[in-house]
């Protein structure tokens, strides 16, 4: 038991310090990162069509500024493609208007034109909801592409600011118009709500 320990020790002891391992190995080439941004919601188009209990329809169809802050954190593994381009999976939490929570799974493309300096991305992935009310709503599409820059904080540290333009497609719960708790899916034809977001976040990456 204690030589498995002491393997399991000096294996963890290599992943956590670059140093130690070869040049060459294959996960010394993946990067490693940790973002924190504000998402401001800026536009929302809402259309509904539901079956009422008696039978008859309620249909509604909306859109315009819809300004709601909210939060998002994201880690962050990425490998190198070339010295200018990076693919990364991130996955975390993030907010998108009122009372919507996501926990999101994201492949992002980036382009470093410089070790430092300005840089290009885009990306795109699946969002579970999380409603504040509880449970889960159905899977959400989101997508995004922006900007950023880069700074060196040397021993491979860098600092990056990010400005994204971020779409996304859901599918929320309904409130029951007739009563507690919300729509039945059954009850549900159509449901969607596509958001508009300007994201701004601040990366430490390794």
């Amino acid at each position: 038991m204690r030589k498995w320990l002491t393997i399991i020790l000096l294996f963890g002891g290599c992943l956590v310090s670059h140093a130690r391992l070869p040049e060459d190995w294959l996960l010394s080439r993946f990067h490693y990162g940790l973002e924190w941004g504000y998402s401001q919601c800026l536009w929302l188009h809402r259309d509904y069509n539901i079956t009422s209990v008696e039978g008859y329809r309620i249909y509604e169809k909306s859109q315009g500024f819809y300004l709601k802050p909210n939060g998002m954190i994201l880690g962050r593994v990425g490998y190198p493609l070339s010295e200018e381009f990076e693919l990364s999976l991130l996955g975390g939490w993030m907010g998108t208007g009122k009372d919507n929570r996501f926990f999101p799974l994201l492949m992002r493309l980036s382009w470093y034109f410089q070790e430092e300096g300005f840089f290009a991305h885009m990306q795109g992935g699946v969002a579970w909801h999380t409603p504040a009310s509880g449970g889960f709503a159905k899977m959400a599409g989101t997508a995004s592409a922006g900007s950023g820059y880069r700074i060196g904080l040397g021993s491979g540290l860098n600092l990056d600011f990010i400005v994204s333009a971020r779409y996304l497609h859901d599918h929320p719960l309904i409130p029951n118009p007739e009563g507690p708790g919300n729509v039945l899916d059954h009850n549900i034809r159509k449901n969607l709500a596509e958001y508009l977001s300007l994201d701004f976040s601040v990366a430490l990456s390794f």
